[in-house]
């Protein structure tokens, strides 16, 4: 399926703008070209901000989470509770990807953060993404003690 014209002209920009080959962005491998200039955008390399606990879990088949836990009294426990879903339009993005943000985050603002790794398009067709953001935010709510979490102070974000 040919891409639309005004699709055409972006993806034309991108690959003059990125130096992309001639024949990197066709139609048929735009997407893919897409992620794997996408995986080359990490965060600059330093130290990793620390939290006390950070750990990866299978939510289902499709989906895994990382886990972040800031280092605060106890008396602060219960933490809110922030689900991360990385950007990148639902075709790119990694858990790697927004680590540092996460990180941050926990840190700062005192809670613990579930960071979705979703499927994406085109290889999981619509709703996939949406469904596994779904049942990753279920997931998180019903496993909110397992990460010093109150279930009744849920908030979903991303970039």
């Amino acid at each position: 399926m040919p891409l639309k014209p005004d699709s055409a002209a972006i993806v034309a920009l991108a690959s003059s703008l990125l130096a992309f080959p001639d024949n990197a962005l066709t139609d048929d491998d735009a997407s893919t070209s897409y992620k794997h200039t996408m995986r080359g955008f990490k965060p600059p390399a330093g130290e990793v901000e620390q939290v006390e606990r950070c750990w990866e879990e299978k939510v289902n088949e499709h989906i895994t989470v990382r886990i972040y836990v800031p280092e605060v009294a106890e008396d602060l426990k219960p933490l809110p509770l922030v689900v991360y879903y990385h950007g990148g339009g639902w075709v790119s993005g990694d858990l790697d990807m927004h680590d540092s943000t996460c990180r941050r985050i926990a840190n700062r603002a005192k809670v613990s953060v579930v960071n979705v790794d979703y499927r994406l398009a085109p290889e999981s067709k619509f709703p996939a993404a949406y469904d596994d953001a779904y049942a990753a935010a279920i997931w998180a709510r019903d496993h909110a003690a397992e990460f010093s979490a109150d279930p009744t102070r849920l908030a979903l974000t991303g970039s």
